[in-house]
């Protein structure tokens, strides 16, 4: 439990296990939790993004003899064109992970922890040994601690958001 430990890469980037071979009927409900709140995050970026541009389609006023105030609308356009795609992604992903089980994910350590908060958000950076003895970083966003130092954890990856959750089961062995 070194706090000068060095982890150079990524929970994401090491040996995960897919979700059906991965038992987490003891961290389910906060999953499903998160998973409806980052379902709503979606949905309301995509219920922004196509208003605006519905509205940009509507009432701007592309003349194509300014070029300069056609290659801004153009620009905006294609900024929330953008924005809605990611979000429908993002919306299939959260469903493929609450219907189909489609995520990635390992249990570990947690080794230590930092937290940071910068201007795009509170961060904790969870500092994790997995089962198969590989080390890496997970950073969480929130201002809640979802683990202790020496806890055994759950690190699960949905779509591009990494969630850590203590593991209940391995408490429920130690007692």
């Amino acid at each position: 439990m070194s706090s000068d430990a060095i982890y150079p890469r990524r929970l994401e980037d090491v040996v995960l296990l897919d979700g059906k071979d991965l038992d987490i009927s003891d961290v389910a409900y906060a999953l499903k939790k998160d998973c409806i709140k980052l379902f709503v995050g979606y949905v309301f970026a995509l219920i922004l993004s196509v208003s605006f541009l519905s509205c940009m389609i509507v009432f701007s006023n592309i003349t194509f003899s300014d070029a300069l105030s056609t290659l801004k609308a153009v620009i905006v356009m294609i900024i929330l064109l953008a924005i809605a795609i990611f979000s429908v992604c993002g919306m299939v992903a959260v469903w493929r992970v609450r219907c189909k089980k489609a995520f990635r994910g390992i249990r570990g350590t947690c080794d230590n922890l930092i937290k940071s908060h910068s201007k795009y958000g509170n961060y904790t950076a969870y500092h994790c040994t997995t089962e198969l003895c590989e080390h890496g970083i997970a950073f969480v966003n929130g201002f809640k601690q979802r683990a202790e130092i020496g806890e055994p954890i759950v690190y699960i990856r949905v779509f591009n958001h990494d969630f850590i959750y203590a593991d209940k089961r391995s408490c429920e062995r130690r007692i």
